[in-house]
């Protein structure tokens, strides 16, 4: 049962795949099996803000695609990716793309804060490498996540190992996602196969 922009609606069917993050998936499916509901109530996820900017150059004397930036230069940012460097159209020819990713407590402090401040604080952050960019920024996006990374806290793989042994490969529902072992594409569509390979056996009779 779901509702759009006509109302509510009833649909059935033999079997599906949830794939959203933990705590939507234990709205939409309370009744998910104890062992697998434990799971997904006890982990947490970490929150993301991005800033993209585009620029109308690309910054001189940066070949690199991208930059690690070590905790005691600079406590707040992780990694800066210079985006025209990753393929010949991620940009226009002669403009760039810088695109700062940030620690989870920095993202956490600052995931209400309006666009301008973010940006403000972030492009002066990038200035000790990249010089004074506000004169070059053409367009500019803040990008927010709020299931960035799942959290790995002590216990998550016990706890995620009781997860994968209570799947019941015959359940009508199954579950998808990047919540093991680590957040990442891979996980999430390795997971998806996963779920609907098992999805596939169950209406062939075969699970």
């Amino acid at each position: 049962t779901y509702a759009d922009q006509s109302g509510e609606k009833t649909q059935t069917f033999d079997a599906c795949v949830i794939a959203v993050p933990p705590k939507p998936a234990l709205k939409i499916f309370p009744q998910m099996i104890k062992d697998q509901k434990a799971y997904f109530e006890s982990i947490e996820y970490s929150r993301s803000v991005n800033v993209h900017l585009g620029l109308s150059a690309a910054p001189k004397n940066h070949p690199e695609m991208y930059m690690m930036v070590p905790k005691c230069e600079c406590p707040d940012i992780t990694t800066v990716f210079l985006d025209h460097h990753k393929a010949p159209d991620r940009a226009p020819a002669g403009k760039g793309i810088i695109s700062t990713f940030l620690r989870a407590e920095w993202c956490d402090a600052n995931y209400e804060t309006p666009d301008d401040k973010v940006l403000s604080e972030v492009i002066g952050k990038l200035r000790p490498y990249y010089g004074d960019l506000e004169s070059e920024i053409e367009d500019k996006v803040v990008q927010r996540w709020e299931y960035c990374a799942l959290m790995i806290t002590p216990g998550i793989f016990k706890r995620m190992s009781v997860y994968n042994r209570a799947i019941d490969p015959k359940a009508r529902v199954h579950l998808a996602g990047d919540f093991a072992p680590f957040s990442s594409i891979n996980t999430a569509v390795v997971s998806g196969e996963k779920a609907a390979r098992r999805v596939i056996e169950k209406l062939q009779g075969r699970a």
